[in-house]
């Protein structure tokens, strides 16, 4: 199974990719720009477009549902692999929906995503995000997909990702708080025994003073020795 090289994906790219850009071909693959709608959890407006230039933001230990720019028409002789630019990768952001785009496919992909950082992610639209690699098939395959191009977010997309998500960071903030709230009500109670135990105390020792001796020994005077 070869992969189309750069040349070869120059020579085949307006069937490859609609609305392709010839600059975005480079080391065998094709940069593949994002989308202008994209839903992101927690999910409050379901799905939401931007414009141009604008940015979508993923929260730490959040997901989201992202599009391309670009609808890409995978011939059914042909196999496509895809990922996220090493950027992205490298700050946190996860590919968790698949890594392929099977024989007979066209519309634009969807990448479902996770940010497993430690703080928001910033991604431009319109700008260069994923890559899309192009492998040839000995023949054409008899069980290509079939049937309408794929053009957004649908609905049961948004479903998929309805309900609060308990990100890492939110969890260890989370115990953060009981943790102060252990050692806080620790204080109280070793505070209360402290005093209980002082009250008890002195309680005691006035229920019972020290008893005194009633017929103290008296000092007799020592008398001088007679003479003989």
């Amino acid at each position: 199974m070869p992969f189309l090289t750069s040349q070869e994906i120059l020579e085949r790219l307006p069937t490859l990719v609609k609305g392709a850009q010839r600059e975005r071909v480079t080391a065998a693959c094709y940069e593949l720009g994002l989308g202008d709608e994209a839903c992101v959890t927690p999910v409050g407006e379901g799905r939401k477009t931007f414009k141009d230039g604008k940015q979508i933001v993923i929260p730490p230990g959040q997901f989201g549902i992202l599009v391309t720019e670009e609808e890409v028409s995978i011939p059914k002789d042909m196999l496509a692999f895809i990922s996220i630019k090493s950027k992205k990768k490298m700050v946190g952001l996860v590919n968790v929906s698949g890594f392929h785009v099977d024989p007979g496919f066209s519309g634009k992909l969807k990448f479902s995503v996770y940010n497993a950082g430690a703080a928001d992610i910033f991604l431009d639209v319109g700008k260069p995000l994923f890559l899309v690699w192009f492998a040839q098939l000995s023949y054409a395959d008899v069980k290509a997909r079939t049937g309408p191009a794929q053009l957004g977010i649908l609905d049961e997309d948004v479903s998929r990702l309805r309900g609060d998500i308990a990100s890492p960071g939110s969890l260890k903030a989370e115990i953060d708080g009981l943790k102060k709230e252990f050692w806080y009500w620790k204080a109280v109670v070793m505070t209360i025994v402290s005093v209980a135990i002082s009250i008890a105390i002195t309680l005691a020792v006035r229920k019972d003073p020290p008893k005194q001796d009633a017929n103290p020994t008296q000092s007799q005077p020592v008398s001088a020795p007679s003479r003989p």
